[in-house]
């Protein structure tokens, strides 16, 4: 939140359950202000919003949705369950660093990553098993703000 002169963060709550995404800013004096509220992994959304004198305003703005990365890994057309799917940064891969989230393929081979921090560059990996034999790795792949990235990953040989 700004006025042009003066900037102030605020965390929304994460508990109690009853108060989770609210949010209180005190002892503003009266004028014009800029509130932006964002997400990492979205885009942000702001409007302005004029205060009088002692006056409480209610803002309850609606963020677009988080990226997220998903697919279905398949050897041939063969969907392929209980895979472990890795994502890494991309600029992290290949170092000691591990993975930023990990998942395990479903039955018909799906695997999701639903709350994404973006934009960054990821590269998705799938083993046999967490620590196992690589088996297939994307290509890097450039994920934007809300965007919501489908990808599908071929295991070659049989």
């Amino acid at each position: 939140m700004s006025s042009g002169s003066t900037q102030r963060v605020v965390t929304s709550a994460s508990t109690p359950v009853s108060q989770v995404g609210q949010y209180v800013v005190d002892s503003l004096p009266p004028g014009t202000y800029t509130v932006t509220f964002s997400r990492a992994g979205t885009r942000a959304t702001s409007t302005i919003v004029v205060l009088a004198a002692s006056q409480n305003k209610i803002l309850s703005p609606v963020l677009v949705a988080p990226a997220s990365i998903s697919g279905t890994v398949r050897q041939g057309t063969a969907p392929q369950e209980g895979r472990s799917v890795l994502l890494y940064l991309a600029s992290q891969y290949g170092t000691a660093a591990g993975p930023v989230a990990t998942t395990t393929t479903a039955a018909d081979g799906t695997y999701a990553f639903p709350d994404v921090d973006a934009p960054q560059h990821y590269i998705v990996e799938v083993r046999a098993t967490p620590t196992g034999s690589v088996l297939v790795t994307s290509t890097p792949q450039t994920l934007s703000a809300s965007q919501q990235l489908t990808l599908d990953l071929t295991i070659q040989g049989g």
